[in-house]
């Protein structure tokens, strides 16, 4: 990336960057909530839409990385609470 003369580079214009299996690494911009407790409404959207949507689409529309994402759901199906979250009426 050339930066031109007088313009510092911004947080927003760091590169987005895919792990080996092509998932989006951490980037601040689209992973705000990096770190934080998945909240009830998040696992509900997380649960009803995973499938459906995808994990990239989930990652963003939840604003955390994908690999957070991939292990909550896989989390939900192997703990059996997966059936639960997907009958609760809430959504962000």
């Amino acid at each position: 990336m050339v930066i031109p003369e007088g313009h510092e580079l911004r947080e927003m214009e760091l590169a987005v960057e895919y792990d080996p299996t092509g998932r989006m690494k951490y980037h601040p911009d689209y992973h705000s909530k990096r770190g934080e407790k998945f909240t009830d409404d998040e696992l509900c959207y997380l649960a009803k839409f995973y499938e459906s949507d995808g994990k990239a689409s989930i990652s963003l529309a939840l604003d955390r990385p994908e690999s957070a994402v991939q292990t909550r759901f896989i989390r939900l199906v192997k703990d059996g609470t997966i059936d639960y979250y997907r009958k609760l009426e809430l959504y962000i």
